[in-house]
C-alpha cells in the first residue's frame, strides 16, 4: 500500500468509528413530564361583538350598538393573578361616519 491509501483507508476507518458511536447513542427519553399551560379564561362577548389582540397580553372588545356608535374596551391579562382587568378608565365611543359621494 502507498502512503496516500494508508492515510485514506485510517481516515475513512475513524469515520466509520465514529458513525457507529453516533448510532448507539442512547436515545433521548420520550416520558417527559406534560407542559402545564395556564388555562386564559373566558370572557362573555356579548353577539354584536368581537374580540381584536393588541399586545401579549392585551386586548380589545369592540361593540358596535348600533350603525352608528361603536364601543371600544380595553382589557389586560395578568399571568401572575390570571386575571383580567379593564386598562382604560373609561370606555371609548365612536361615532363613525362614512362620507360617500
Amino acid at each position: 500500500m502507498k502512503w496516500k491509501e494508508k492515510i485514506q483507508t485510517i481516515l475513512l476507518a475513524g469515520i466509520l468509528l465514529c458513525l457507529f458511536f453516533i448510532a448507539n447513542k442512547p436515545a433521548a427519553s420520550l416520558n417527559a413530564p406534560p407542559i402545564n399551560m395556564p388555562s386564559f379564561p373566558t370572557i362573555p362577548v356579548p353577539s354584536n361583538s368581537s374580540v381584536t389582540q393588541i399586545d401579549k397580553n392585551r386586548f380589545a372588545i369592540v361593540e358596535k350598538r348600533d350603525d352608528a356608535e361603536t364601543r371600544v374596551v380595553i382589557m389586560e391579562y395578568d399571568e401572575n393573578t390570571n386575571q383580567v382587568t379593564q386598562v382604560n378608565k373609561t370606555s371609548f365611543n365612536f361615532d363613525l361616519n362614512f362620507i360617500t359621494n
